[in-house]
């Protein structure tokens, strides 16, 4: 059997589809911390079949996680760990930096067993250091991501066009990890006075409760889930965050919004800068907000109104970042099966 262990609610949307994937034989328990998650989809669905508190997973003998701090945690009890790479495959790993256990091919991974890994870049930068542990998957989180989309329910007039704006958290790992967010709050006002149609606000979940706040402030209609603006959105304004490469890759047409305080000089892959440009790209004018969101405004309008606009680029990222389109949850069962010495 493998338990599932989420201690944060991305974690548990990257492990939903594989658990919803496993056979009987080899699908156990779904294992969370904190009481916010009880609500979570994949908690509830696993009724009969979910524990609360990290105590528990000492009584696990397999255990997949999405996240670094959870497989050590579960390594830590003496349980067998398989790690999904969660999100696009992003890293930040430069010379003379130090590699953060967070990341594809981080420090301190040495106790996983198996990672199910995004993309061959993500498998390159393990086996690296960690040798031949690691499966080329996809991400099943898109299999979750594309019913949404193809779900997608007109909430508003077809002449009201939809602009998300999603942004990451303000992570320290690297100056390029941290949000962009905060360069871009003076300008929400104007962006929803210059903007057409509706804006929604999404953003990580460990910055949620204050970008809400933000967003509130500025008359933009908070959105916490993201299946629920994939449902929603004409376009999505991202920063570094994964998620706007999961909307590019649904088809979905993007603004790319970069920091200032981001360094052009050095290549972490990915969103720096190899796919920067699968959309139209901003920077903020420090002191203009009204300049800043008239261009956000005239970016998001030109993808909404032309969706071949950077159709090629997106469409080369997501056949490099998410391959095995269709297939994610099998090769990642298949792999799980594999690891436990399970026949088919």
């Amino acid at each position: 059997m493998i338990d599932v262990y989420g201690s944060q609610r991305q974690y548990l949307d990257h492990l939903a589809p594989i658990w919803r994937g496993l056979p009987e034989e080899l699908r156990g328990d779904v294992l969370y911390e904190r009481q916010g998650l009880s609500e979570h989809p994949l908690v509830l669905e696993a009724q009969g079949r979910r524990r609360r508190g990290g105590a528990q997973i000492w009584k696990a003998k397999r255990v997949l996680t999405a996240g670094i701090g959870d497989a050590q945690n579960a390594r830590r009890w003496g349980a067998g760990v398989a790690l999904v790479e969660h999100g696009s495959g992003q890293t930040y790993i430069t010379p003379g930096e130090k590699a953060h256990p967070s990341y594809p091919g981080g420090a301190k991974r040495n106790g996983i067993g198996l990672f199910l890994c995004t993309n061959e870049a993500v498998a390159r930068a393990n086996e690296a250091l960690y040798g031949p542990r690691s499966v080329v998957i996809g991400s099943p989180r898109l299999s979750d991501l594309r019913e949404a989309r193809a779900s997608q329910r007109l909430t508003e007039p077809g002449s009201r066009p939809v602009l998300a704006l999603c942004w990451h958290w303000d992570c320290r790992v690297a100056p390029e990890s941290f949000w962009a967010l905060p360069e871009f709050v003076s300008s929400l006002v104007d962006l929803v006075s210059t903007w057409a149609g509706k804006i929604i606000g999404h953003a990580h979940p460990r910055v949620w409760d204050r970008a809400e706040t933000l967003y509130r402030s500025a008359g933009i209609e908070p959105v916490r889930e993201f299946e629920e603006v994939v449902r929603r959105a004409d376009v999505v304004s991202f920063d570094s965050t994964s998620v706007g490469f999961e909307a590019a890759a649904l088809g979905i047409p993007v603004v790319v919004v970069d920091s200032t305080r981001w360094r052009r000089d050095v290549e972490h892959g990915l969103r720096f800068w190899r796919w920067a440009d699968i959309g139209p790209r901003i920077s903020p004018f420090p002191g203009y907000p009204k300049r800043t969101a008239e261009v956000w405004a005239t970016a998001a309008l030109a993808a909404h109104e032309d969706p071949d606009l950077d159709a090629q680029a997106r469409a080369a990222m997501t056949a490099e970042v998410y391959p095995h389109e269709g297939t994610e949850v099998e090769r990642a069962v298949e792999a799980l099966r594999v690891w436990v010495g399970s026949p088919k």
